[in-house]
């Protein structure tokens, strides 16, 4: 921590209305999200769903960004009430408790069954079909989204820690 802090300047936004502490979180808080965001609105058309999960530091921005800048339907999840009450409070479709079973809360919001994904895990099982995945460590998350962006992933993409 410091007082001062040297910067280039086209690195320097100045600040208008907001309050310099107030200001201070918007460039990781909401830059992260907003960053993640942009790699994917292109594909976040109207009957789009995103589910957010994890409410603090950069989710609670998460759903602020997708709430002003596009249409898609929220869905998000936490495990603590207070979070989930202020996703209520800022718009989202369906803010739920991350508590139980999420997923198939989730599963249920958008359409889609359990027992439909019990039905395509088990076809998986018996070798009748199967997904072709490229694997993406988590640190090269912008890649994978890249190589989606340009059309070079022949099935899915999944990203592991």
């Amino acid at each position: 921590m410091a007082e001062y802090l040297v910067v280039k300047p086209h690195n320097v936004v100045p600040l208008d209305k907001l309050d310099p502490v107030d200001a201070a979180p918007l460039a990781d808080a909401a830059l992260t999200p907003m960053h993640a965001l942009n790699r994917v609105r292109a594909r976040l058309m109207g009957d789009s769903t995103v589910v957010v999960i994890g409410l603090g530091g950069l989710g609670h921005m998460g759903v602020q960004l997708l709430q002003a800048t596009t249409g898609a339907r929220i869905i998000a999840l936490d495990t603590d009430p207070e979070k989930v009450r202020f996703a209520q409070d800022h718009g989202v479709h369906l803010a739920l408790p991350s508590d139980g079973a999420p997923a198939e809360r989730v599963l249920a919001c958008t359409g889609r069954t359990v027992a439909e994904l019990r039905e395509v895990i088990s076809l998986a099982e018996d070798g009748r079909i199967s997904v072709q995945v490229k694997r993406y460590a988590l640190d090269d998350a912008v890649q994978a989204f890249d190589d989606l962006h340009h059309g070079k992933i022949q099935g899915r993409a999944v990203l592991v820690p």
